[in-house]
């Protein structure tokens, strides 16, 4: 493509806000929002006179604003600055001005310039020591290369310049995980495995497998619901979201009891009425049977997508808490999901999740207060410095649906859009109304869910704000090498107990294993429901339960294989990445079970095409815009009501009128 000369030109910005200086360093990095340059140090010359500035600024390039940060401890002009990582700024050289003056005077025996690098953290806007430097040379530049800064020539002196060529890559400082741990976790994991091989003898036909034979407690049902809504990316995306920016988010979780109205009142009476084991037997009854298999073939590879991102951010999270590399923590997770899934079905699915909330849950709550109690001035002084930071920001209140801080109205909207989405047209979900014996202990499971996400919503977003807090009273126990999401997993393995650390890794693993599980449990449920039973695929129910078996095998084999595929350490935010994925499949689905429920003139061709329609929107949305991840199921349900409520107007067709 030509470049237009005619689409370049210059704007006028706000002046920079600082004292007029030269020798700054100006550097770029992320702020926990996005994209900033920082203005930092530099000096300040009238005459004869010269200033050694310390001062940081920070400007914002979308909004055009300037914000002055924490001083560095000391000048640092002339020096070389570069981003690393996430988070961190690193300044390895820089002249403090002491022996400014004095140059003439020292000549050859000037001593050169102070050999210690600095680091600054972003988001907790925080200075700390990174070290002794063998040499400070300065006005040089900085450049990235093979994962390595390199610093090339430089002064090392007063008008002296040096030809050697430096390479410097920051090291971690992981306290290791240790023996205890390690048994711990295992024990944990095999323990897990346990109880598929407990309830494999008790699945003697397909509604066991799939449905448990009716007989799940309440309150069970109840706690794998929310550990399906949970994930082990909220126990470690929530509080990493929270730790870099603030509880926006968290008004989308305290949506969850008002769409549970939904679920109780409108599709648990439903599905139990008509006794569906998939919830896409609704849409051949409601619509034919090629809407039925969309639905049900869409839910498919949403899970199997599903089960990739999950096991691949968390092996991601995880690699700092563990020496596992993230490919082998998804192994790890893969075998031990497909061994006691495959054998055990629902049951080990439902009891698995009931034992992982509770492990996570006390795990997070000890967390929380180690991390307050670690902190400079305890609970009240961790309270105040995120009061002073807006830490505690519930709502941006502006109409900007691509912003990166987040406005209410796309928070509500979207959590609005993924809750109706789950309770009605996520079979994971759905496949829960039908474990319990009765009904009215079906909607007990469903507000045991709603009244459980207001305290772990509270809770993960306080372990966020400690986490600020802990690290801001000790920026020096930072690990410049670590991604943002790994911040929890960074407390876990270097401030928590020994064994407990590993109790709360063993929780995440198997939080992932949990979402894992359920994703290979109710695609093969729809599998064997909607493609295999319509079509006689199997003369006996035997040969069902086989086939289930298999199928369970094979969607964790494949879901698997593709986690390996989409580790990606460039991720900014496991909690953004999920929120797109669930979107970009889950708008169509919910789509199609709202336009079924609130029009009777919807028909099978206009589901069809709004199902289709929904589906190209959200590959725009995706693709071409840069609205948030959190508008596209809300986006998706709104196109494929709208386009199929008008397609059934156009072309009728003889199920128009059930």
């Amino acid at each position: 493509m030509k470049n237009d000369p005619e689409a370049f030109h210059w704007n006028k910005l706000d002046a920079f806000p600082g004292t007029p200086r030269a020798y700054n360093i100006t550097v770029q990095q992320h702020n926990g929002y996005e994209d900033c340059i920082y203005v930092i140090s530099g000096r300040n010359q009238q005459g004869e006179t010269a200033e050694f500035l310390k001062d940081i600024w920070e400007f914002t390039p979308r909004t055009g604003e300037w914000r002055r940060r924490a001083d560095a401890p000391r000048s640092v002009m002339a020096g070389t600055g570069i981003g690393f990582g996430q988070s961190h700024l690193f300044i390895l050289s820089g002249d403090d001005g002491e022996n400014f003056f004095k140059a003439d005077e020292l000549r050859d025996n000037h001593p050169g310039f102070l050999r210690e690098a600095l680091r600054y953290h972003t988001i907790t806007n925080t200075w700390s020591s990174a070290g002794r430097i063998p040499m400070n040379q300065v006005t040089t530049i900085p450049v990235m290369w093979d994962n390595r800064i390199v610093i090339a020539s430089g002064e090392i002196r007063p008008r002296v310049r040096t030809p050697k060529i430096w390479s410097i890559s920051p090291q971690s400082h992981s306290e290791g995980f240790g023996a205890v741990n390690y048994c711990v976790l295992f024990g944990y994991l095999l323990a897990m495995v346990g109880v598929g091989v407990y309830f494999a003898r008790r699945n003697k036909n397909t509604d066991d497998y799939f449905r448990g034979g009716g007989h799940i407690p309440w309150w069970a049902a109840g706690c794998s619901i929310f550990a399906t809504m949970l994930s082990s990316l909220t126990f470690t995306g929530i509080p990493s979201k929270a730790f870099a920016q603030d509880w926006v988010y968290a008004i989308g979780n305290f949506m969850i009891p008002v769409v549970a109205f939904v679920g109780v009142y409108i599709a648990l009476p439903f599905y139990r009425r008509i006794d569906v084991t998939s919830a896409y037997e609704y849409l051949e009854i409601r619509f034919n049977r090629s809407v039925r298999l969309f639905g049900s073939a869409s839910f498919t590879l949403f899970h199997i997508f599903r089960m990739a991102v999950v096991m691949s951010l968390t092996g991601l999270a995880l690699a700092v808490a563990t020496p596992l590399t993230p490919e082998q923590s998804v192994l790890l997770m893969g075998v031990l999901s497909i061994i006691y899934c495959t054998m055990g079905g629902i049951e080990a699915v439902i009891w698995t999740d009931t034992i992982q909330t509770v492990v996570l849950l006390g795990g997070a709550l000890l967390a929380l207060i180690l991390m307050v109690n670690g902190s400079d001035g305890g609970f009240s002084g961790s309270a105040q410095l995120a009061f002073d930071a807006d830490k505690f920001r519930l709502a941006n209140f502006d109409w900007d649906p691509s912003s990166a801080q987040i406005a209410l109205w796309v928070v509500v909207v979207g959590a609005i859009g993924q809750n109706v989405s789950s309770y009605t047209a996520d079979q994971a979900v759905v496949q829960r109304y039908m474990t319990t014996p009765t009904e009215k202990l079906a909607a007990r499971s469903i507000w045991l869910n709603a009244i459980m996400t207001i305290p772990a919503t509270v809770l993960f977003f306080g372990i966020g704000t400690a986490l600020f807090a802990f690290y801001h009273s000790h920026p020096e126990r930072l690990d410049p090498t670590i991604t943002t999401d790994q911040i929890f997993p960074l407390f876990i393995a270097n401030e928590m107990p020994i064994g407990i650390a590993g109790l709360i890794v063993a929780g995440i693993f198997s939080a992932a294993q949990s979402t894992v599980s359920t994703s290979m449990n109710s695609t093969a449920t729809t599998i064997v429901t909607d493609f295999m039973r319509p079509f006689n695929a199997c003369k006996t129910e035997r040969g069902y339960l086989i086939s289930a078996r298999t199928i369970t095998f094979l969607m964790g084999v494949m879901g698997t294989l593709l986690g390996l595929i989409f580790v990606n350490p460039e991720i900014k935010s496991l909690f953004d990445a999920f929120i797109k994925i669930i979107g970009l499949f889950m708008g169509v689905l919910g789509g199609l079970f709202v336009l079924g429920a609130v029009t009777r003139r919807a028909n099978s061709f206009g589901a069809l095409t709004g199902a289709f329609a929904g589906t190209a929107f959200m590959f725009y949305l995706w693709r071409f815009t840069k609205i948030n991840g959190f508008l596209y199921t809300a986006s998706g349900i709104t196109v494929c009501v709208t386009v199929g409520y008008l397609a059934s107007l156009f072309v009728a067709t003889q199920d128009s009128k059930n």
